[in-house]
């Protein structure tokens, strides 16, 4: 793979990339070889792979421009959530809120029932550790309601969601709040940050 750096002369970090291919500049730095944070990530014009790490100011103002390789979002080898899991978890959020504090929300939200897979991440946006099944029990256009069977170490997440009919897309969801519902089941509200890719 053969990789142009552009030299950022008003900062002292390693270079941003510009594809190979297409050349377009992404908001990537090359990692140096004590950096654990690199990760392959795909040009969005053109699907090659590049290996960098996450310019989190540059992201968030170009985040259409890259996306996630595959690898972070493989869950086949992981134990298939079945039905029976499923509403469990849900009758978990579903029950009564009792003592819990009112939620305010901007957007209606749309009730579902959906194993994404998701990935930890830095507060760089790297990702970190292992792809893992998220259940997605409601979505509104700000947020995302969830279920998952660890309790999440990181406040931000990559899910790789799945809408009918349209191709699949990667968001990256702030953890707004995180709730153990008991039977190592956690509760997750979060944020959308930015869509990344086209």
């Amino acid at each position: 793979m053969s990789l142009q750096h552009l030299e950022n002369s008003s900062s002292a970090q390693s270079p941003l990339i510009q594809c190979g291919q297409c050349e377009e500049q992404l908001p990537l730095r090359l990692s140096s070889g004590m950096d654990n944070d690199a990760a392959v990530w795909m040009c969005a014009d053109c699907n090659v792979p590049v290996i960098g790490r996450c310019d989190k100011q540059m992201f968030l103002r170009r985040a259409r421009s890259v996306y996630l390789d595959q690898r972070y979002f493989d869950i086949s080898k992981l134990p298939t959530i079945t039905p029976q899991q499923r509403e469990k978890a849900l009758s978990l959020v579903n029950r009564k809120p009792g003592s819990r504090e009112p939620e305010s929300r901007r957007s209606e939200r749309s009730f579902r029932s959906l194993v994404v897979p998701s990935v930890e991440l830095t507060e760089d946006f790297n990702p970190t550790g292992s792809a893992f099944q998220a259940l997605v029990a409601n979505l509104s256009r700000e947020g995302v309601g969830m279920i998952v069977q660890s309790e999440i170490q990181s406040s931000y997440l990559a899910m790789l969601l799945s809408p009918a009919e349209k191709p699949n897309f990667q968001v990256i969801v702030k953890i707004i709040r995180q709730v153990s519902l008991g039977n190592s089941f956690f509760e997750i509200g979060g944020e959308f940050q930015v869509r990344m890719g086209c």
